[in-house]
């Protein structure tokens, strides 16, 4: 834990003083595009997706300010510079304390064409993958509702068809980044959040849009019939307005409402590294996103705790990838990691993997049958129904 304090500390140090000193050198009307540069590298530290960003500001600027191209890309080197000032110390001592385990981790993460890409990534055509993805990734998550989608989506059509120069911009962001993680063969809605802002830019663009054709045509000389018509379209556009909103703030409370759960990792980490023995190791058993060995050996780590190796099987997540499960061969590699505790999640106990009726229900019977391990208990059980994680010993 001390280490990852001093990391931190000097990351923060190190970042600050390099960013003081550049501050300090560029002009004062040049300061904003110093705060973009820093948005944008602790960006891409967040998440390397991010260098969409800079990609979207070079197009813009090519395709915008054309007349002062030189000007214009000359003010954009200093928002590179300031992003590369801001992550070259953290990559850099980052890769000082972790060598090539931080390597390994990002050189995978960048070979977005791996041979091994989820099979999730195939459940529709590539070119229309983010238009159903975006509003519709499962039945019961909907990341953006589907009134204001279609609005924002109608939105951008418009805003290609009156061709004015502010919609450009909205226009190149949009298209930048879907066309970027379509040709990308790892996809999940995820990825394309930043999308939404464009949308809801558009969406609002579509309704002002609606609304000032009404106006319009309120102000226009016409028959009685003809301006209750007008009432009625305007009284309808506010309805459509007003539900589309509470629909959306619906499906909003909804997806968080589902996605609020809390797995207690930290509990049944300390518990098995205060009971462990010397020279064993930890096996996850059927991992996915909210539970993997990278996430014990984050606790792990907290603790101060760098010889412990963890393992999973299978390999891949069971939430994205068919789990090709064989208790033999998990038998064989604990005997071979020396494995004292087996980490399982509950995960409802009969829900099934991905593609597949297999449970952790009938996991457990071929494991009780198996005479390897331990049984269920109290002590080695942690969090609340039906998200606990229950702490096995191999007993081969």
């Amino acid at each position: 834990m001390a280490v990852l304090i001093n990391l931190r500390r000097r990351r923060f140090v190190l970042t600050a003083s390099l960013l003081c000193f550049y501050h300090w050198l560029v002009r004062r009307q040049d300061r904003m595009l110093v705060i973009s540069g820093l948005a944008l590298g602790l960006g891409f530290l967040a998440k390397y997706q991010m260098i969409i960003a800079s990609v979207i500001m070079l197009l813009s600027l090519i395709l915008l300010a054309r007349k002062h191209l030189k000007v214009v890309l000359k003010k954009f080197s200093i928002v590179i510079a300031t992003a590369v000032l801001v992550v070259t110390p953290w990559l850099v001592i980052a890769y000082e304390v972790y060598k090539n385990i931080i390597l390994n981790q990002w050189l995978y993460a960048l070979q977005v064409g791996n041979p091994e890409r989820s099979i999730y990534s195939t459940r529709f055509p590539g070119p229309i993958f983010y238009f159903i993805e975006l509003v519709w990734p499962y039945n019961d998550i909907h990341p953006v509702s589907i009134f204001l989608y279609i609005s924002g989506l109608a939105g951008l059509a418009f805003m290609a068809w009156r061709h004015r120069h502010e919609d450009k911009f909205i226009l190149i962001w949009f298209t930048t980044i879907f066309v970027f993680f379509t040709l990308i063969s790892n996809k999940e809605w995820r990825y394309v959040t930043p999308l939404f802002p464009a949308l809801a830019i558009s969406t609002s663009v579509a309704i002002l849009a609606l609304g000032n054709t009404i106006q319009k045509a309120w102000k226009k000389p016409s028959s009685a019939k003809k301006k209750r018509l007008i009432k009625a379209a305007s009284a309808m556009l506010a309805v459509m307005v007003a539900g589309a909103m509470l629909y959306s703030i619906y499906d909003a409370h909804s997806y968080t409402s589902q996605m609020h759960i809390t797995i207690d990792l930290k509990g049944a980490t300390n518990y098995a590294l205060t009971h462990m023995e010397a020279n064993k190791s930890f096996m996850l058993l059927c991992p996915f996103n909210l539970f993997s060995a990278d996430m014990v050996e984050f606790y792990l780590l907290e603790k101060g705790e760098h010889n412990i190796k963890t393992y999973q099987y299978p390999d891949l997540p069971v939430d994205t990838y068919t789990p090709n499960f064989s208790v033999t061969e998990l038998i064989k590699q604990c005997k071979q990691y020396n494995v004292q505790y087996i980490f399982t999640y509950e995960l409802g106990g009969t829900v099934p993997y991905y593609n597949t009726t297999l449970n952790l229900q009938q996991i457990y019977e071929q494991l009780y049958a198996s005479g390897n391990f331990t049984h269920i208990t109290d002590e080695q059980t942690f969090g609340t129904n039906p998200r606990r994680i229950f702490l096995l010993n191999f007993t081969g």
